[in-house]
């Protein structure tokens, strides 16, 4: 919160909300008992909590939509690894890949990554592979970040941030989903669930490999 408080204006900051105020004219009478204003006050954290759960917003980035389905390049990303070596989809063709898109001051990323942990100890041992992908911050700092608290697969590196805004990324968290054909099956900003990408990577597993036979069961 910046700058003086200017005179007949009373602004009263929302605790854990950045840059939240309530302000209120010198003509507008104040509730009456405090109601009111814990109404408010109520509804601001309400708010907050919503936004927390969803994610937060990349700049002015536009949603891109659904892309599930469109064979869109995710499957050819290689990024740097936080030890200094390359990883990604593009290194594993004909396999899925779950890419989790998140950063360093994301409080909702610290809630995906948890369930995202659960996921890849059940499916990482099936042959599907997951990548944290670190959006705009330098190497130095997703290291002490994750020194705590790491990973259990890979941490890419895109520390401009400039492959993620090519690919829409315009939340964080944000999850998708590869199939082993390269196409996206899910792209989906916010906390994706446990159940969900369960449902979505035993769905993947039991397809029959296409390119593999050129045909499929039915054929």
């Amino acid at each position: 919160m910046s700058g003086d408080q200017q005179p007949g204006t009373h602004q009263e900051p929302v605790g854990g909300h950045a840059g939240g105020t309530i302000s209120s004219s010198p003509n507008t009478p104040s509730p009456k008992g405090g109601f009111g204003r814990m109404l408010v006050i109520v509804l601001v954290g309400l708010s907050g909590v919503a936004a927390a759960w969803l994610g937060w917003t990349l700049g002015s980035r536009g949603a891109p939509g659904d892309t599930s389905g469109q064979e869109l390049p995710f499957a050819s990303i290689v990024l740097p690894v936080l030890d200094g070596e390359r990883d990604g989809p593009g290194l594993h063709p004909g396999e899925i890949s779950v890419l989790d898109f998140w950063a360093t001051w994301c409080a909702p990323c610290r809630v995906q990554a948890k369930i995202l942990d659960e996921v890849a100890a059940d499916f990482a041992p099936r042959g599907v592979n997951f990548f944290a992908i670190d959006v705009g911050e330098p190497a130095d700092l997703v290291r002490e970040s994750v020194q705590d608290d790491p990973y259990p697969y890979p941490v890419l590196l895109d520390e401009t941030g400039d492959l993620s805004a090519e690919f829409g990324i315009y939340m964080l968290p944000t999850v998708v989903v590869v199939a082993a054909d390269g196409k996206v099956a899910l792209s989906k900003p916010g906390i994706t669930g446990r159940t969900q990408l369960t449902n979505l990577l035993n769905e993947l597993l039991s397809e029959p490999d296409v390119r593999a036979t050129g045909e499929t069961d039915d054929a």
